[in-house]
């Protein structure tokens, strides 16, 4: 069974600004484009393009920060598929 495509990894190169995490991007988008059939994937001109928006957005807030009843939340999500999702 393959991993999951993420948006954490597809979107990265855009809230990170080093080299691995465009590789990352880059690596995860090739794979998804390779699931959908796409063999003309060029990693130069899509690494051209992931470094010319790098960084460009703000990290995302912690959940602790954001979600008032977190506790209930966490324990809801506990020992499910989605409890990664968790940004503690």
């Amino acid at each position: 069974m393959r991993d999951a495509l993420t948006t954490e990894q597809l979107l990265e190169f855009e809230f990170s600004d080093s080299d691995d995490g465009v590789e990352r991007s880059l690596q995860e988008w090739k794979r998804l484009m390779l699931e959908l059939g796409v063999g003309d994937f060029n990693d130069d001109d899509v690494r051209k393009l992931f470094n010319s928006h790098r960084g460009e957005q703000q990290p995302q807030s912690l959940h602790r920060e954001t979600i008032y009843n977190l506790n209930e939340v966490a324990a809801t999500l506990k020992g499910t598929e989605f409890e990664y999702l968790l940004r503690l």
